[in-house]
């Protein structure tokens, strides 16, 4: 019995080296794209729990996205980029292991604002990019008011000399 069990557990073991590594990998499934007055939001829904990384780059500006042990199964496509401060959205793997990186070309810098959300009523894990406008109307400054002279003081017992003590020689 106790051979029995050993050959079991070494067959299950050589299976599991035998799949692929990108059956483990976090499928990147969807993405929504809409916009509000002040930001426009890109979520990526994910089969499960993602580490991600992102950064900018300027001349020409982009925003990339890098997940960690996840792999590209829906596409862009269907997103309506027109209107939005995103030119095109391009993607690849990169790295050693199961890695996507994702790059957002912009039409101008934007300040991002990304967190990840757990399953939670009916959706999956979700990573979620708010990215609002860089560019922000000028402060208006108020009118300073002319400089008011300080007056000066002085004491009026004073006799106009000073005392002068030197110590040492």
């Amino acid at each position: 019995m106790h051979r029995r069990q050993v050959l079991l557990n070494m067959l299950l073991a050589s299976a599991a080296l035998t799949l692929p590594l990108g059956a483990y990998a976090t499928q990147i499934r969807n993405a929504r794209l809409w916009r509000t007055n002040d930001k426009l939001r890109l979520v990526l829904d994910l089969s499960g729990p993602v580490q991600y990384k992102t950064f900018t780059l300027t001349a020409p500006d982009r925003l990339i996205i890098d997940v960690s042990g996840s792999r590209l199964t829906g596409d862009f496509s269907q997103l309506a980029l027109d209107r939005t401060v995103i030119k095109s959205i391009r993607s690849g793997h990169y790295g050693q292991g199961d890695d996507t990186r994702i790059v957002l070309d912009l039409t101008a810098p934007v300040q991002l604002n990304s967190f990840l959300l757990g399953p939670e009523g009916g959706q999956g894990h979700r990573l979620v990019l708010d990215m609002s406008s860089t560019a922000h109307a000028p402060v208006q400054m108020a009118e300073l008011p002319p400089p008011v002279p300080v007056p000066i003081q002085t004491n009026k017992a004073h006799t106009g000399r000073d005392i002068m003590v030197v110590v040492g020689g």
